[in-house]
């Protein structure tokens, strides 16, 4: 149905964001820190971070960042 279909192509139309369905409110869907090198001073940070704070830290390694990504969108994703 192309009645359904924005004039613009997605990502331009509406801001970049995906319109709720009952047009209040707009969606912005982002991924950050995929590409971020878990180095030496990565690492530091993490060791660093996770001695003064504890395990409620963001810096994290990258195989337990995947776990934590994917278990969070299991759960907002029905």
């Amino acid at each position: 149905m192309d009645s359904d279909r924005f004039e613009q192509c997605f990502f331009e139309s509406i801001d970049g964001g995906m319109l709720s369905e009952d047009g209040k409110k707009i969606y912005f869907i982002g991924i950050i820190d995929t590409l971020t090198y878990f180095g030496p001073k990565k690492q530091f940070e993490y060791n660093f971070k996770r001695i003064v704070h504890g395990n409620t830290i963001s810096c994290i390694p990258p195989k337990n960042y995947g776990d934590r990504f994917y278990s969070f969108m299991e759960t907002i994703i029905e």
